[in-house]
């Protein structure tokens, strides 16, 4: 198991390397790239404001859900790499998506991703721990190993 969420109706979401699966209290449903996720390695799960359900993924980037339709957001659409370690929402309601390559800020009233902060030369390698980041006032503080 990769990550956890409980979202707003008390539904559990659990990201693993064989997909996500939700759990009702009573039985789980599986989700899979089958189903229209973005990868079956699932790293980081997120709930926005409006309710959507962000997947976070080991290599076919991000998945967005809206209880209906997975919809997809990779390099193609500006992400800084296909490999996603996590996911935030910030105040002003845009989703931040940190990477294997760098981060990258998404506002969803404009596509693709309207910015890309850094990003690293060399890949992290899994299982290393990728270096911790701080968003401050005044930019971006990485902090490494």
């Amino acid at each position: 198991m990769t990550s956890i969420l409980q979202d707003r109706k008390g539904h559990l979401w659990f990201g693993t390397d064989g997909g996500v699966s939700r759990y009702d209290g009573e039985e789980f449903t599986p989700f899979t790239t089958d189903h229209g996720l973005a990868h079956d390695t699932v790293t980081s799960i997120l709930q926005d404001r409006e309710g959507h359900l962000w997947f976070g993924t080991w290599g076919g980037g991000v998945s967005r859900y809206d209880g209906k339709v997975f919809q997809r957001l990779d390099q193609q659409d500006g992400l800084a790499h296909d490999t996603v370690h996590h996911l935030l929402q910030d105040r002003q309601g845009d989703i931040w998506i940190a990477t294997e390559g760098g981060l990258t800020r998404y506002r969803s009233q404009s596509l693709p991703p309207t910015i890309h902060i850094w990003r690293r030369r060399r890949p992290w390698r899994r299982p290393c721990l990728p270096p911790i980041y701080s968003l401050v006032k005044r930019g971006l503080v990485i902090i490494h190993n």
